[in-house]
């Protein structure tokens, strides 16, 4: 399911109930995926396609704020285009699911953040460049 990783979940309820402080996340990177990730890095591990994660800016690659389809949802936005090679992925293949990690290759459940969906799914082969335009990647929690 997208959203938070267990992880995340029980770091944000430590936090709002005084209990824990969340680690200081220093890197987003987006890792595409070929199914529902879930809520663990094991699920996120075994959905990944294998294309090297692309970086988005901590802070200002997201814009944060309430969903205009939903607005009982808050939702992020990346502020910046993500582009992939898609050569390495030995496709082809398509996109169902994106994992944001806190590390360009890392796969446990401190460095996991957080799924999305990619609506409408996408297609690829071996000689596509797969790219979200700024505005089309969106991380939503309600």
């Amino acid at each position: 399911m997208a959203g938070l990783s267990n992880n995340k979940e029980t770091g944000v309820l430590g936090v709002l109930l005084g209990n824990a402080a969340l680690d200081t996340v220093t890197g987003n990177y987006i890792a595409l995926c070929s199914q529902d990730p879930g809520d663990t890095a094991a699920g996120a591990v075994t959905a990944a396609i294998p294309v090297t994660r692309q970086s988005v800016t901590v802070g200002s690659g997201w814009t944060i704020g309430t969903d205009g389809s939903n607005p009982d949802y808050t939702s992020a936005v990346n502020t910046q285009d993500i582009v992939y090679n898609m050569a390495a992925a030995g496709g082809p293949g398509t996109v169902t699911h994106f994992a944001v990690w806190s590390t360009v290759s890392g796969t446990t459940e401190a460095e996991y953040i957080c799924s999305g969906t990619v609506t409408p799914n996408k297609a690829f082969t071996t000689s596509d460049q797969l790219k979200f335009s700024a505005g089309n990647l969106k991380v939503r929690i309600n």
